[in-house]
Order: C-alpha cells, then structure tokens, then sequence
C-alpha cells in the first residue's frame, strides 16, 4: 500500500514512523538531481521540517535543515563503504 502511494504521488522515498512518547510521523523525499535529495517531514514531537541533502562525491554530503519552530541544522556526512 506504501509503495503505489509514493508512485501515486511521484516520490522517490515515502516513511511513517514515530513511536508513543513521539507521536506519528509521515516523510517523503524526492531526487531533485542526482546529487540534491529534499525530504519534507510532519508531525511527531518536533513538528514539520524540511531537509536537504547535498552529495558533493560519493563519500562526502551536506545537509541542511529547517525545523518547524524555526530551527536550523547543517551537518556534514562522510562515509566510507568497506
């Protein structure tokens, strides 16, 4: 059922999760390039945000993000794949 509503409305990535003390979260993404992902999120403890990721190569991305209360991260991933 997850996977034809994230065909139906055209994402690359679609999750629910969250927990009791969380509540429920609904997440979907879409490739806008090859290298730039954007996920928007709703719900859960901290609210809505949207993220985007960057890959710069294959081991190195940058990610932004935008919480709902006005909160904003950027963070750096490298990753090594052995």
């Amino acid at each position: 059922m997850i996977g034809n509503l994230k065909t139906f409305a055209g994402l690359d990535r679609l999750a629910l999760g969250g927990g009791a003390t969380g509540g429920v979260t609904v997440s979907g993404g879409k490739y806008l390039t090859d290298d730039v992902y954007l996920e928007v999120t709703g719900g859960g403890r901290e609210g809505p945000s949207a993220q985007v990721e960057w890959r710069i190569n294959r081991a190195l991305s940058l990610i932004s993000k935008l919480a709902g209360q006005g909160d904003g991260k950027l963070a750096v991933r490298w990753r090594k794949d052995y």
